[in-house]
């Protein structure tokens, strides 16, 4: 028997070659479909593992053979099982209302048609397909679990009474001869296994969700009116051969990734403040990747519990309670964040998933005992391995963890990086010592937490309370009464005395020295508080290019330019009455780009020939 006139033939690189009916390679043939080949499937992940170049496209057609042969694996249950035939229970045409939904066949909604169409691609997807591809692409070893498909059934659900209508399940009863399919059982929990080792290793990595975090600031840098549209109204659509142009902005449904990474990154006009960040942001994602913002801080379960509040507390107010997502306590922290590491807006992301997280598989209907057709997770003590799902369950909500993620410059200061990661954990009562288990790269030492968490000019209160116990005590032993007055002068004395103690947190001696050769080096005519905080700033964030011999460089090219720069005529230059920080940040920058081009004293000697 030859092939259909209109079929095709399919290489995949998990099924081999496959035969696409003449209907399967019209519908594949839609502009529509062919757009799944622009999704990655796995969004990111190839930033770690470069292999997971797989697409929607091909995930997509992989389901459908999948579908093809659990339908056909379900008549032949069926028969086997000596239920009745599929085709005598299921209406004639799926967009059929079911004979036992008892609804007006005037009545059309997504829930009313057959559930359990959906339910053999959403198990052909979830089991059959994407699992075992992921694993493909990303050099692991696929398991297909075929042995699961021979007990595949069709059967009333018993989840909402009075008639669920048909679902599709999965018969771990033994039926007449009681107990449960221990194979059958087991299948299902290798792959729950397999599933939280992908979550584990794959979806929930550091890396990948470092680069969406990247394009999620993207989407935030972009004005509301401008963003992708996400609704119904998906048609005009760009392929439309009637030629009708489709109104701006443009629908996710007509973007591929390429295509929504480029209009966030080029196309999209953003606030003159943040076109810096919105170019920086793009040319990581899409070509410099190690210019991508890195993993300082990991805020998994454990560190989420070691403050007053429960983990929960954490994800709720950086993304808003469940079903009200807000992202304006997130973004208000990275913005303070950055501040706290010298840094500016978007050096610092924050990435929170979830924390509702558990195998989707407890979701699968199981007929357990006979004439129970439920989800396994209404059921899971009547389950043979009903304790080894509930560790699994216990693992996924351990899983969750947010991450702090930094601008590269600002990651390889140590001294930033422990700035950052103390003001996070002021922000939500988290001991020090537990937020520095969690850094990624650096080493901080409990000695330095102690005194990095008592802020400039701020007495410590364990010494202060020994000061004022102190006082009391030689008030006491002097049987004196104690005024006023004089217990206002004694605190004063004790405020004074913790102030001044060694411990309150201050920059290196040699930043110290660096701002004020700087600030004489610019001369007077500068508003000092404006001007020296912009100048500890740049300090900061510039420390790694400031040797001896390049400070020598900088240092005259800044005394050059100020004395032939006259300071009303670089304000102008702003459109500004006076230099106000960002004035300052171009000026060092452009003279740093000059003193960096100069060769040191050193780098002279090391070229000279003898």
């Amino acid at each position: 028997m030859g092939v259909q006139r209109g079929a095709k033939l399919y290489q995949d690189p998990l099924y081999g070659a496959k035969v696409l009916s003449p209907l399967a390679v019209r519908v594949i043939d839609t502009p529509e479909f062919q757009r799944l080949a622009g999704l990655r499937q796995l969004g990111f992940s190839e930033v770690v593992y470069r292999g997971a170049h797989h697409t929607r496209f091909e995930h997509s057609v992989g389901t459908f053979f999948i579908c093809r042969t659990i339908m056909r694996r379900i008549v032949q249950n069926h028969e086997r099982l000596g239920l009745d035939h599929p085709g005598e229970i299921l209406p004639q045409l799926f967009r059929e209302f079911p004979m036992n939904a008892g609804i007006d066949d005037s009545v059309t909604t997504f829930q009313s048609k057959w559930r359990g169409l959906t339910e053999v691609i959403s198990i052909a997807a979830l089991l059959h397909d994407y699992l075992p591809r992921d694993r493909t692409y990303l050099g692991m070893e696929a398991r297909h679990h075929s042995r699961l498909q021979r007990y595949f059934t069709i059967t009333k659900g018993t989840l909402y009474p009075p008639d669920e209508g048909l679902r599709m399940s999965i018969m771990v009863t033994r039926g007449a001869h009681g107990g449960q399919r221990r194979d059958v059982a087991t299948a299902v929990l290798d792959i729950m296994r397999e599933r939280y080792e992908m979550a584990e290793r794959v979806y929930y990595h550091h890396k990948k969700a470092a680069a969406s975090s990247m394009l999620a600031k993207l989407v935030e840098l972009t004005p509301k009116e401008f963003r992708p549209r996400d609704d119904d109204k998906i048609y005009p659509a760009p392929w439309d051969s009637s030629g009708a142009v489709p109104p701006d902005p443009p629908h996710m449904a007509h973007l591929s990734d390429a295509s929504l990474i480029e209009y966030l990154g080029r196309r999209v006009h953003v606030a003159d403040k943040e076109e810096r960040l919105q170019k920086r942001l793009y040319s990581a994602i899409v070509s410099q990747r190690r210019s991508m913002h890195r993993t300082l801080l990991v805020v998994d379960f454990e560190l989420a519990n070691a403050g007053p509040r429960p983990a929960r507390f954490i994800a709720d107010d950086l993304r808003g309670p469940d079903g009200k997502a807000d992202s304006t306590k997130r973004r208000q922290l990275e913005v303070t964040l950055a501040e706290s590491g010298g840094g500016n807006d978007g050096d610092v992301i924050i990435y929170c998933p979830s924390p509702s997280m558990q195998s989707k598989e407890v979701d699968a209907r199981m007929e357990i005992e006979v004439g129970r057709v439920l989800p396994l997770r209404v059921q899971e003590e009547l389950f043979t391995y009903h304790a080894e799902v509930e560790l699994l369950n216990s693992y996924y909500k351990s899983l969750w963890r947010a991450y702090v993620f930094v601008a590269p410059e600002i990651f390889e200061d140590a001294d930033r990086c422990q700035h950052i990661v103390d003001a996070f954990c002021d922000h939500y009562k988290l001991p020090h010592v537990a937020g520095y288990k969690k850094v990624r790269g650096h080493r901080f030492h409990t000695r330095d937490a102690e005194a990095a968490s008592r802020g400039a000019g701020k007495p410590r209160a364990r010494d202060l309370r020994s000061v004022v116990n102190d006082i009391v005590t030689t008030f006491e032993e002097g049987n004196r009464t104690v005024t006023a007055d004089q217990l206002r002068a004694a605190l004063t004395e004790a405020l004074d005395r913790v102030a001044a103690a060694p411990g309150a947190r201050k920059r290196p001696q040699r930043a110290l020295e660096v701002e004020d050769e700087i600030a004489r080096a610019l001369g007077g005519g500068l508003q000092r508080g404006q001007s020296r905080t912009a100048i500890a700033k740049w300090v900061a964030r510039n420390s790694g290019q400031l040797d001896q011999g390049r400070r020598e460089h900088l240092l005259g090219r800044i005394r050059t330019a100020a004395q032939h720069t006259p300071k009303d005529l670089w304000a102008a230059r702003r459109g500004q009455g006076a230099w106000d920080e960002e004035g300052i940040t171009a000026f060092l920058d452009s003279c740093l780009i000059l003193a960096i081009a100069e060769p040191t004293p050193e780098e002279e000697t090391d070229g000279r020939v003898e």
